[in-house]
């Protein structure tokens, strides 16, 4: 797979896009592309598209628009909730996660979280680009929304199907004409018992990562690629 830039969607116009400085360098200093070449770009809407170069300098390449790469974007939104973890971890889901295909992201505060979120400003910032680079690393066009962190009983606000991993959970069964689904993912020593009370109130499904204990940030990957896998398999 070529290497895939992105350009935000509103320098993308009537044919022609303008990269922004850092990618601008990534293009012209670091892939050494020259005038004429054809590159991928994609916006982050889930459009991407072959590209020319028209004008290249070290912070400013610009070109027009070859033609349009076609991307399927996926039938199901699957929104990740995993208990805030260390800065190492949290980096660690948004980078495979994100290849992976989840749609967003959304940290929760349980009740045995044990790392903060103050400054969540700067850090989205950080992990936004995390996000970004793993989408060009993988094709993806479809950047994951990333929310900020929010208490794990305002989370059943939405009506829509709920997955909460679990030790003594089922094993997980394909699931059909399913538009968007929650994924919960708790914290070291799970969610409390009253968290547990919670989602089996709000009509949770539980489920099984299998018979090991998984670190936080093991249990996001596996459960990402369990539910993305039962989708694609469903259609």
């Amino acid at each position: 797979m070529p290497p895939q830039y992105f350009i935000p969607p509103e320098n993308i116009k009537n044919g022609f896009f303008l990269a922004e400085p850092s990618e601008s360098h990534h293009i012209s200093s670091v892939a050494r592309n020259k005038k004429g070449n054809e590159i991928e770009i994609f916006d982050g809407a889930g459009n991407k598209y072959s590209a020319v170069i028209e004008d290249i300098k070290r912070n400013r390449v610009s070109g027009r628009i070859a033609g349009r790469i076609p991307f399927e974007k996926p039938g199901t939104r699957v929104i990740l909730c995993f208990a805030v973890v260390s800065r190492k971890s949290m980096e660690f889901i948004f980078e495979h996660c994100t290849e992976l295909g989840v749609s967003a992201f959304q940290p929760v505060l349980t009740e045995r979280t044990q790392f903060k979120t103050d400054n969540w400003n700067a850090r989205a910032e950080h992990l936004n680009r995390i996000i970004i680079s793993a989408c060009k690393q993988c094709g993806n066009p479809l950047l994951p929304e990333l929310s900020a962190p929010r208490a794990f009983a305002d989370l059943f606000d939405e009506f829509m199907p709920i997955f909460v991993a679990h030790c003594r959970g089922a094993v997980l069964k394909p699931a059909r004409n399913l538009k968007s689904l929650k994924v919960f993912i708790g914290p070291e020593g799970g969610f409390s018992a009253d968290e547990l009370k919670l989602a089996e109130a709000k009509g949770a499904v539980f489920f099984s990562l299998g018979r090991h204990v998984l670190r936080s940030e093991t249990a996001c990957i596996a459960a990402t690629a369990l539910l993305t896998n039962l989708l694609e398999e469903t259609g």
